[in-house]
Protein backbone atom coordinates (compact mmCIF):
# COMPACT_ATOMS: atom_id res chain seq x y z
CA UNK A 1 0.00 0.00 0.00
CA UNK A 2 1.31 3.63 -0.76
CA UNK A 3 0.07 6.70 -0.04
CA UNK A 4 2.51 9.15 -1.49
CA UNK A 5 0.63 11.90 -1.73
CA UNK A 6 -1.58 11.56 1.47
CA UNK A 7 1.11 13.95 3.42
CA UNK A 8 2.03 17.01 1.11
CA UNK A 9 -0.16 19.09 2.91
CA UNK A 10 -1.13 18.21 6.19
CA UNK A 11 0.93 21.06 8.59
CA UNK A 12 -1.83 22.90 9.26
CA UNK A 13 -5.02 20.60 8.80
CA UNK A 14 -6.36 18.42 11.40
CA UNK A 15 -5.96 14.86 10.39
CA UNK A 16 -9.04 12.45 10.04
CA UNK A 17 -9.04 9.56 12.08
CA UNK A 18 -8.42 7.51 9.24
CA UNK A 19 -5.52 9.44 8.36
CA UNK A 20 -3.93 9.50 11.78
CA UNK A 21 -3.82 5.55 11.66
CA UNK A 22 -2.16 5.71 8.02
CA UNK A 23 0.71 7.88 9.53
CA UNK A 24 0.70 5.70 12.45
CA UNK A 25 1.15 3.19 10.60
CA UNK A 26 3.89 5.01 8.55
CA UNK A 27 1.82 4.56 5.60
CA UNK A 28 2.68 7.79 3.96
CA UNK A 29 6.05 7.63 4.81
CA UNK A 30 8.58 7.67 1.82
CA UNK A 31 12.34 8.51 0.94
CA UNK A 32 10.35 12.10 0.24
CA UNK A 33 9.23 12.32 4.09
CA UNK A 34 12.14 10.08 5.77
CA UNK A 35 15.02 12.71 6.85
CA UNK A 36 18.28 12.96 6.88
CA UNK A 37 19.94 9.83 7.22
CA UNK A 38 16.86 7.15 7.16
CA UNK A 39 15.10 5.80 3.78
CA UNK A 40 12.22 4.35 3.31
CA UNK A 41 11.96 0.31 3.57
CA UNK A 42 8.17 -0.90 3.23
CA UNK A 43 6.41 1.27 5.16
CA UNK A 44 8.70 2.42 7.62
CA UNK A 45 11.86 4.96 7.80
CA UNK A 46 14.98 2.93 8.29
CA UNK A 47 18.33 4.20 9.09
CA UNK A 48 19.97 4.34 5.90
CA UNK A 49 23.16 2.79 7.72
CA UNK A 50 23.43 0.67 10.84
CA UNK A 51 24.75 3.14 13.64
CA UNK A 52 27.82 1.90 15.35
CA UNK A 53 28.04 0.81 18.60
CA UNK A 54 28.16 3.13 21.77
CA UNK A 55 31.46 4.03 22.04
CA UNK A 56 32.53 3.04 19.04
CA UNK A 57 33.21 4.33 15.16
CA UNK A 58 31.64 5.06 12.16
CA UNK A 59 32.02 3.51 9.42
CA UNK A 60 33.28 6.84 8.06
CA UNK A 61 36.12 6.37 10.85
CA UNK A 62 39.00 4.69 10.74
CA UNK A 63 38.40 0.88 11.38
CA UNK A 64 39.69 0.01 15.24
CA UNK A 65 42.53 -2.59 15.80
CA UNK A 66 40.65 -5.70 16.96
CA UNK A 67 41.44 -6.64 20.70
CA UNK A 68 42.72 -9.93 19.96
CA UNK A 69 45.34 -8.64 17.79
CA UNK A 70 49.00 -9.59 18.91
CA UNK A 71 51.20 -6.40 20.05
CA UNK A 72 53.89 -5.77 18.07
CA UNK A 73 57.79 -7.18 18.89
CA UNK A 74 60.93 -5.90 18.09
CA UNK A 75 63.72 -8.16 16.35
CA UNK A 76 66.60 -8.29 18.80
CA UNK A 77 68.89 -10.57 17.34
CA UNK A 78 71.73 -8.39 15.88
CA UNK A 79 72.30 -6.58 19.16
CA UNK A 80 75.22 -7.75 20.69
CA UNK A 81 76.54 -5.15 23.04
CA UNK A 82 75.67 -3.19 25.82
CA UNK A 83 76.39 0.34 26.21
CA UNK A 84 76.35 2.38 29.81
CA UNK A 85 76.53 6.08 29.94
CA UNK A 86 76.54 7.74 33.37
CA UNK A 87 74.55 10.54 34.33
CA UNK A 88 75.60 11.00 37.81
CA UNK A 89 76.35 15.12 37.95
CA UNK A 90 79.78 15.90 39.00
CA UNK A 91 78.61 17.64 41.87
CA UNK A 92 76.68 14.08 43.22
CA UNK A 93 79.78 12.14 42.23
CA UNK A 94 81.95 14.18 44.95
CA UNK A 95 79.96 12.71 47.74
CA UNK A 96 81.22 8.98 46.63
CA UNK A 97 85.15 10.38 46.00
CA UNK A 98 86.67 6.66 45.75
CA UNK A 99 83.62 5.22 43.96
CA UNK A 100 82.19 8.08 41.41
CA UNK A 101 79.40 7.81 39.19
CA UNK A 102 77.42 4.96 37.97
CA UNK A 103 79.05 1.44 39.62
CA UNK A 104 78.52 -1.26 37.27
CA UNK A 105 79.17 -4.59 39.03
CA UNK A 106 77.74 -6.83 35.62
CA UNK A 107 75.23 -6.69 32.92
CA UNK A 108 73.13 -10.07 32.73
CA UNK A 109 70.38 -11.15 30.55
CA UNK A 110 67.62 -13.25 32.10
CA UNK A 111 64.50 -14.96 30.61
CA UNK A 112 62.30 -17.01 32.00
CA UNK A 113 63.63 -20.74 30.87
CA UNK A 114 67.04 -19.08 32.82
CA UNK A 115 70.46 -17.40 32.49
CA UNK A 116 71.24 -16.18 28.48
CA UNK A 117 74.40 -14.63 29.13
CA UNK A 118 76.41 -11.40 30.77
CA UNK A 119 79.73 -8.88 29.50
CA UNK A 120 82.18 -11.18 27.87
CA UNK A 121 84.56 -8.43 26.38
CA UNK A 122 84.98 -4.36 27.13
CA UNK A 123 84.81 -2.93 23.24
CA UNK A 124 84.79 0.64 24.70
CA UNK A 125 85.05 2.37 27.92
CA UNK A 126 85.78 5.94 29.30
CA UNK A 127 85.81 5.91 33.21
CA UNK A 128 86.51 9.22 34.81
CA UNK A 129 88.03 10.14 37.78
CA UNK A 130 86.93 13.70 38.98
CA UNK A 131 88.99 13.58 42.84
CA UNK A 132 92.11 11.39 41.76
CA UNK A 133 90.66 9.19 44.23
CA UNK A 134 88.45 6.36 42.36
CA UNK A 135 89.52 2.49 43.69
CA UNK A 136 87.43 1.26 41.05
CA UNK A 137 88.44 2.27 37.24
CA UNK A 138 89.39 -0.82 35.77
CA UNK A 139 86.23 -2.00 33.59
CA UNK A 140 86.41 -5.13 32.99
CA UNK A 141 85.23 -5.55 36.64
CA UNK A 142 82.09 -5.11 34.84
CA UNK A 143 82.45 -8.83 33.15
CA UNK A 144 80.97 -11.77 33.87
CA UNK A 145 77.82 -12.80 36.03
CA UNK A 146 77.32 -10.31 39.34
CA UNK A 147 79.52 -10.81 41.84
CA UNK A 148 80.34 -7.50 44.13
CA UNK A 149 78.17 -9.08 46.48
CA UNK A 150 81.07 -11.93 47.08
CA UNK A 151 84.01 -8.87 46.74
CA UNK A 152 82.87 -5.71 46.66
CA UNK A 153 85.71 -3.97 44.64
CA UNK A 154 84.37 -6.11 41.62
CA UNK A 155 83.11 -3.34 39.92
CA UNK A 156 83.99 -0.18 37.91
CA UNK A 157 83.03 3.67 38.84
CA UNK A 158 82.28 5.18 35.75
CA UNK A 159 83.01 8.34 37.31
CA UNK A 160 79.95 10.84 36.82
CA UNK A 161 78.23 12.04 33.83
CA UNK A 162 80.41 11.40 31.05
CA UNK A 163 81.76 7.99 31.80
CA UNK A 164 80.59 5.06 29.23
CA UNK A 165 80.99 1.39 28.81
CA UNK A 166 80.69 -0.44 26.15
CA UNK A 167 80.47 -4.39 26.37
CA UNK A 168 80.29 -7.58 24.34
CA UNK A 169 77.65 -10.26 25.36
CA UNK A 170 78.61 -13.60 25.70
CA UNK A 171 75.04 -14.83 24.80
CA UNK A 172 74.17 -18.48 24.69
CA UNK A 173 71.30 -17.57 22.26
CA UNK A 174 70.38 -14.26 20.43
CA UNK A 175 68.25 -11.74 22.27
CA UNK A 176 64.55 -11.63 21.89
CA UNK A 177 61.25 -9.85 22.79
CA UNK A 178 60.76 -10.83 26.56
CA UNK A 179 64.08 -11.37 27.46
CA UNK A 180 65.04 -8.83 31.09
CA UNK A 181 68.41 -6.91 30.53
CA UNK A 182 69.62 -6.42 34.29
CA UNK A 183 72.21 -4.23 35.08
CA UNK A 184 73.87 -4.67 38.25
CA UNK A 185 74.43 -1.52 40.11
CA UNK A 186 76.22 -1.45 42.87
CA UNK A 187 74.91 1.21 46.06
CA UNK A 188 77.76 1.92 48.71
CA UNK A 189 76.72 1.83 52.56
CA UNK A 190 74.88 5.45 53.10
CA UNK A 191 75.23 6.20 49.60
CA UNK A 192 72.71 7.01 47.29
CA UNK A 193 71.76 4.83 43.51
CA UNK A 194 73.51 6.56 40.52
CA UNK A 195 71.39 7.05 37.50
CA UNK A 196 72.29 5.53 34.07
CA UNK A 197 71.16 5.13 30.50
CA UNK A 198 71.50 1.63 28.56
CA UNK A 199 71.25 1.06 24.85
CA UNK A 200 71.61 -2.22 23.26
CA UNK A 201 73.87 -2.59 20.07
CA UNK A 202 74.75 -3.61 17.09
CA UNK A 203 78.67 -4.46 17.00
CA UNK A 204 80.75 -5.33 14.23
CA UNK A 205 83.09 -8.32 14.05
CA UNK A 206 86.05 -5.65 14.50
CA UNK A 207 86.46 -1.94 15.82
CA UNK A 208 84.85 -0.29 18.56
CA UNK A 209 82.38 1.47 17.19
CA UNK A 210 78.82 0.54 16.82
CA UNK A 211 76.89 0.01 13.74
CA UNK A 212 73.96 1.47 15.62
CA UNK A 213 72.64 1.29 18.88
CA UNK A 214 68.57 1.21 20.52
CA UNK A 215 67.84 2.72 23.74
CA UNK A 216 66.82 0.77 26.09
CA UNK A 217 66.26 2.93 29.44
CA UNK A 218 67.37 5.00 32.01
CA UNK A 219 68.05 3.17 35.30
CA UNK A 220 69.07 4.10 39.04
CA UNK A 221 70.39 1.25 41.43
CA UNK A 222 70.19 -2.57 39.73
CA UNK A 223 67.15 -2.14 37.53
CA UNK A 224 65.76 -4.45 34.84
CA UNK A 225 64.42 -3.86 31.14
CA UNK A 226 62.36 -5.72 29.43
CA UNK A 227 62.72 -6.06 25.90
CA UNK A 228 59.88 -5.10 24.16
Amino acid sequence: MTCRGAARDTAAVRLSPALAALVLTGCILDTETCGHGFVAEGDRCVPARPPPPFGGRSDDAAPAKPDDAAPSTRDWAAFTGVEIRDLTTLREASQEPDAPGADIDAVAVEALDGFVGSGAQVVDAFVGDPSGRSSATDPRQALGPPDAQLREERYVSLGADGGRLLLRLGLNRPLAAGDQLVVHEVRHRGGADDRFAVSLCVLPEEGHTPVRCEAVGDGSGTTAFRLP
